[in-house]
């Protein structure tokens, strides 16, 4: 029975932290494999140290899928780790061997805010050498909205591209994540300057700077933002259209209190185009000292694109929908008014490598951060990949839009990449995810191992269109599911129904037989049905 022995080890000091060493795997003196093992002499840090074989041949990384090995090691833990076992595929044909790793270390700091708040800062260093993002998170003992404002410091932005990151801890003494800052040119010098501000938290009122989504119709969502604005209290206006109608709507607050538009009227008016999002306005607090209250009524109507030859003909296809009201905001009294409790304090950083700093002057100044480039491609009929990659970050990220009444599911695998790593994925360079009709999402967001070395990407995906929805789910969308046993009596199916669409006298004949007698119901039928069929044309 052959043995496996492990000889020829040779150590490397890579940094005053951690050490690698690497032995030969070796079976009849024959070298078979390699062992790789990093030595922790300081439990102050954790470390994740990556391993790619990406650009070997006939070798695989043991008890890895792929090329590519991860460990973690956490704080308070010293000695010797296994980091990569590397094993020859099929020993009757030669092998080469292109190993790269890198690894990060993180150090902990906590910040006591006040006596009930606790911030905990994470940097992350690559090598031990230069830090290259930040991760905040908060602990608080009451009920607190938290605000963290980068925007003085330089060479630096949050993993969301933004500024700001908000959160609201609810549960006392619970960890909650803030943001992730990261250096954009790790080339380049750094500087933060952040500035938290946090305040009671008040029930059923929106998070600061957290956009809080309401579906108005199938396709229309409003999206509502809580900001400030100095110290000024305000609300953000969205509408998104994920369909290819063209929405007007109407955002009437006549009925709040000490709130009011920068345009000075209290009603605000919009066109929204097909596969489009726009800003409907801002209204803010006039006097923060005072109580104040939120009252919105919003009307919407949507109205099918059409050509000039078609504007004579009657609008059918128009379906109005008249919101209720909504109060958000704090009660109407003085003392209600002034409950909210707001701190702020300060803090600055910078990166230490003094021979890499510009000049001082320019310390400070915020570095404009360009738009990323995106390169768009029609993977199928309505359903486009996005590619985008941001200039200085390094890294890609990937994005699918369905344009469609359709549900795709997408594969993408970027085995062959080297010096990348997929974010939040449980593995390393694949991903699988489903995209829901008329939606967007990312579906995989890449970033370099080492930010100081360069990268190279490969890509592979694949894409499958998924089963329509069912009548009973069309329906049910609806709020109409108790036609759904007549349908399925008289054997009127989806496909039918799309069928029937192509005529709409047939369509509608065909409903007021089914027993569909309301004419609300009968019209929202008609009007998703017909959408419906235009788009499969399209």
């Amino acid at each position: 029975m052959s043995r496996l022995s492990a000889r020829n080890s040779r150590t490397e000091e890579l940094s005053s932290l951690l050490s690698l060493t690497t032995s030969d795997i070796v079976e009849r003196n024959v070298i078979v494999g390699f062992l790789y093992e990093v030595e922790l002499k300081d439990a102050s840090r954790s470390v994740v140290f990556l391993a790619d074989i990406s650009g070997s041949s006939n070798l695989e990384i043991y008890g890895s899928k792929g090329q590519l090995s991860k460990t973690e090691i956490p704080i308070g833990a010293q000695g010797f780790f296994e980091v990569a076992r590397i094993y020859v595929t099929d020993r009757s044909i030669p092998w080469s061997l292109d190993l790269r790793y890198t690894w990060t270390e993180r150090e902990i700091a906590t910040k006591k805010l006040s006596d009930t708040i606790e911030l905990e800062i994470t940097d992350h260093w690559v090598k031990g050498a230069a830090v290259t993002s930040m991760e905040y998170r908060l602990r608080s003992k009451e009920k607190v909205e938290f605000v963290a404002d980068f925007s003085g410091s330089s060479n630096l932005e949050l993993v969301t591209g933004y500024l700001r990151a908000a959160c609201v801890a609810l549960n006392p003494n619970d960890w909650v994540n803030v943001g992730r800052l990261q250096v954009i040119d790790p080339s380049k010098p750094w500087n933060i300057l952040c500035k938290y501000e946090w305040s009671d938290y008040i029930e059923n009122q929106p998070p600061i700077d957290v956009p809080e989504r309401r579906e108005l119709a199938p396709g229309v969502v409003l999206v509502t933002t809580r900001l400030h604005q100095g110290k000024k209290e305000c609300f953000r206006f969205q509408i998104a259209c994920a369909k290819n109608v063209i929405i007007d709507i109407s955002l009437d607050c006549s009925a709040s209190s000490n709130m009011a538009f920068p345009e000075g009227v209290s009603v605000l008016t919009a066109v929204v185009h097909p596969w489009d999002r726009v800003t409907i306005g801002t209204i803010a607090v006039i006097d923060q000292n005072q109580p104040w209250k939120l009252r919105y009524k919003m009307t919407l109507s949507e109205r099918a694109p059409r050509t000039i030859a078609e504007v004579s003909e009657p609008d059918e296809l128009v379906l109005e929908k008249q919101l209720t009201e909504l109060t958000i905001g704090k009660a109407g009294n003085e003392s209600d008014g002034n409950r909210s409790r707001n701190v702020s304090c300060e803090s600055r950083r910078s990166s230490s490598t003094a021979e890499d700093f510009s000049p001082s002057a320019k310390i400070g100044i915020p570095e404009l951060i360009e738009e990323p480039s995106v390169t768009t491609k029609e993977i199928a009929r309505g359903v486009f990949l996005l590619v985008s990659q941001h200039p200085g970050r390094r890294g890609v990220s990937y994005q699918v839009q369905v344009h469609r009444d359709v549900k795709v599911s997408f594969y993408c695998n970027f085995e062959g990449s080297t010096n990348l790593i997929l974010q939040d994925a449980d593995q390393p360079l694949e991903r699988q995810t489903t995209i829901e009709p008329f939606k967007c999402k990312q579906v995989a967001n890449l970033t370099a191992i080492d930010p100081t070395t360069p990268w190279t990407l490969r890509c592979q995906y694949s894409w499958e269109e998924l089963e329509l929805e069912t009548l009973e789910v069309f329906l049910g969308g609806l709020g109409l599911s108790e036609y759904s046993d007549v349908f399925q009596r008289e054997a009127v199916d989806m496909n039918l129904l799309l069928q029937l669409g192509k005529n709409e006298k047939s369509l509608r004949s065909t409903l007021q037989e089914l027993g569909v007698s309301l004419i609300g119901h009968r019209e929202l039928i008609v009007t998703s049905i017909l959408e419906k069929t235009r788009l499969q044309a399209t």
